[in-house]
């Protein structure tokens, strides 16, 4: 093991013949007081070096809490839905604070991929609106698209002014719907997916499962049919559907100067597609996923199915694809015409782009890494592109022209940070710690230290969370096979919001190089940076570890004093008051203890910063520690940051199963 992690957080305790007497002059504290740290503090946010656009934050005061639809209206304010039901509304202006605009949350049922997640105001009334959203009836699970009125000129909507227009009962959790929009003749465009249980549901034309619908909601009562449907009078498919064949087409949008429909159709296990959906075409789920036939080669060779104009495959890591909109601004006049879309699982911003010669579509890196998850697309009334960011504290993002591009002031070398010097040292104004129950990282033996600004404080929230001041930073070292392979940095910027970034340490053990596209050096493998944020997620606080259940005991510090390390912080002045200490800490899955606590700590620790309450999962679960069992929806994870399995931790929760009662 490594001397510098022996060091720092070894807890062995020395033979009683080595120990030195105790005297009058020895150390009380791990931290007989604060370290100065005036070299290891967050930097500006990497340069994208040569690329054609750029982010900025607008409206910095609006926050929104998992956010899933938003549209812009005139005179300028954007209106923003999130997933739990609550609707806001935030004029366009960097001192606006957002105000509520209507609240559903009494109606709509979130969880997973379940919620209130499709908004569209009226195109020539500025007093009505439509949501889609899901909800329970007798537990059934429902999809609902209804019209709300405003009593006050348009400011906000009535809750109790809800006129349903449509329901459809959805058979499973997943593939519920998506958004909800006016096409060019003033027609309601909804899409639902293929309901997650019965995939043929898509290639049935007479059933809304996994399809386009179109409706009139100005023509009738609730809606009538517009006569240029694909089948209005209902022989050979239901009247409202305007296409099928599709998975899960929550992303689509229509291009504002053409009024061709785009749709982003989420993949199974194999590829993301894009398509440019057009009347009554069936675009091949579950037949086809991307350019892959799952069916027999008589099935395939139909004809009518319509591919993709793009897609990708999943590789090593899972895939999300979010549609986007077509460019129709004028600050970026490279991108006129191009498609924009992006990745919920890993956050790019792409540009799919249709050669002129050969006509064949190919799409390119904008942002090959995001620090931010995107939900939405919308655009303002210039056509100009906003990111909606998916996270429990998602802002709005604009995108810009990048200017002539220059070379990055991010360090490239770690040593460049003011963290880590050669061979590894930390910097002296470092504070380190240890955890309770330690991630799983492919075995890889880890040291752990956060630095803040001189005179800033820590403090902790009403979950037992740190949260560390802008500027702050957290630094976490890696050895394989005794070799210190990687060192990982979490900066908190001066916008408030944190990013990662990863440094491969070099063969002579001298310094460390940013890896921001991912590698693998000497066997171990280095996440790309737009995975970072993956696990680290907003609910959880950003920074793991650094939390009351993990941290609540005693740490061996530098000069080999044992303490623990909350009344260390307290004593060293890194906050201001001691934290309330509240339910029982995690225990070290590897060490004493019930079968269960160190199950339930692994699992909290592995799993627990995804599956939990504000987080979009594939399968709903709440995994952190101190949740009762019945109330964690428990029925290869993760995607990112290990690739070998924790054999000691699958056992650890084979034996946990095994003993539960009324489990098979």
């Amino acid at each position: 093991m490594p001397t510098l992690l022996l060091s720092l957080i070894a807890c062995a305790t020395p033979d009683s013949k080595d120990e030195p007497a105790v005297t009058d002059t020895a150390p009380v504290w791990g931290l007989p007081s604060r370290p100065a740290n005036p070299d290891c503090l967050a930097v500006a946010r990497p340069a994208v070096v040569g690329a054609e656009v750029s982010l900025e934050r607008i409206v910095p005061n609006a926050h929104f809490n998992q956010a899933t639809a938003a549209v812009w209206i005139e005179p300028g304010a954007f209106v923003v839905a999130e997933k739990g039901g609550v609707i806001w509304a935030v004029d366009d202006d960097e001192a606006a604070s957002p105000r509520v605009f209507v609240d559903l949350s009494d109606r709509v049922y979130a969880d997973g991929e379940r919620g209130l997640l499709g908004i569209a105001p009226h195109p020539s009334r500025a007093d009505e609106w439509f949501v889609s959203y899901t909800g329970l009836v007798d537990s059934q699970l429902t999809s609902f698209v209804s019209r709300l009125r405003s009593t006050d000129g348009g400011l906000s909507l009535d809750p109790d002014s809800e006129e349903l227009i449509l329901r459809l009962n959805q058979p499973a959790k997943n593939h519920n719907g998506g958004r909800i929009g006016f096409d060019h003749e003033g027609m309601l465009r909804i899409a639902f997916g293929d309901g997650g249980d019965d995939a043929w549901t898509a290639q049935d034309p007479e059933v809304w499962y996994g399809k386009i619908l179109r409706i009139d909601v100005d023509g009738g009562s609730p809606y009538s049919i517009p006569v240029d449907n694909p089948w209005p009078d209902g022989v050979g498919g239901a009247p409202e559907v305007w296409a099928m064949g599709l998975r899960n087409p929550w992303g689509w949008s229509l291009d504002r100067l053409t009024g061709e429909l785009w749709v982003g159709d989420v993949g199974g296990a194999r590829e993301e597609e894009l398509s440019r959906v057009a009347r009554g075409g069936n675009y091949g789920w579950p037949i086809y996923e991307g350019g892959y036939c799952g069916r027999s080669e008589e099935e395939c060779a139909d004809p009518a199915l319509i591919p993709p104009l793009h897609a990708y495959a999943h590789d090593a890591d899972p895939r999300s694809v979010v549609g986007g909109v077509v460019y129709r601004g004028a600050a970026i006049p490279n991108l006129a015409g191009m498609y924009l879309f992006s990745d919920f699982m890993v956050p790019t911003l792409q540009a799919l782009r249709q050669d002129p010669e050969t006509g064949a579509w190919a799409a390119e890196a904008l942002l090959p890494t995001l620090d931010i998850r995107t939900a939405t697309f919308v655009e303002d009334g210039d056509g100009e592109v906003i990111l909606v960011e998916y996270s429990g504290e998602g802002g709005l993002w604009r995108l810009l022209p990048a200017g002539e591009a220059t070379a990055s002031s991010f360090p490239t070398r770690l040593s460049e940070t003011g963290c880590v010097g050669p061979g590894g040292e930390v910097s002296a104004g470092l504070i380190p710690y240890g955890v309770n129950a330690p991630f799983w990282s492919d075995g890889a033996e880890k040291g752990r230290w956060f630095g803040m600004p001189d005179g800033e404080s820590l403090t902790f929230d009403a979950t037992g969370r740190v949260e560390l001041p802008i500027g702050s930073v957290v630094v976490k070292h890696f050895w394989a096979e005794e070799r210190l392979v990687e060192t990982r940095l979490l900066m908190r910027h001066d916008d408030g919001g944190w990013a990662g970034y990863s440094y491969a340490w070099e063969d002579d053990g001298q310094d460390a190089i940013v890896v921001p596209a991912g590698a693998e050096v000497h066997g171990w493998l280095i996440p790309d940076q737009a995975s970072c944020l993956n696990c680290h997620t907003a609910s959880a606080g950003r920074v793991l570890g650094l939390e009351l259940s993990q941290l609540e005991g005693a740490l061996e510090y530098p000069n080999g004093v044992v303490a623990d390390q909350l009344e260390t912080w307290l004593h060293a002045g890194l906050m201001a008051a001691a934290p309330e200490r509240t339910g029982a800490p995690l225990v070290d899955p590897a060490g004493e203890g019930s079968v269960e606590d160190r199950a339930r700590s692994w699992l909290h620790t592995n799993c627990g910063s995804c599956h939990r309450p504000g987080e979009q999962d594939r399968v709903s679960l709440d995994l952190r520690w101190g949740v009762p069992l019945a109330e964690t929806g428990a029925a290869k994870m993760p995607p990112v940051g290990v690739s070998s399995v924790d054999a000691e931790g699958l056992a650890l929760i084979t034996a946990w199963v095994a003993g539960l009662s009324g489990c098979e």
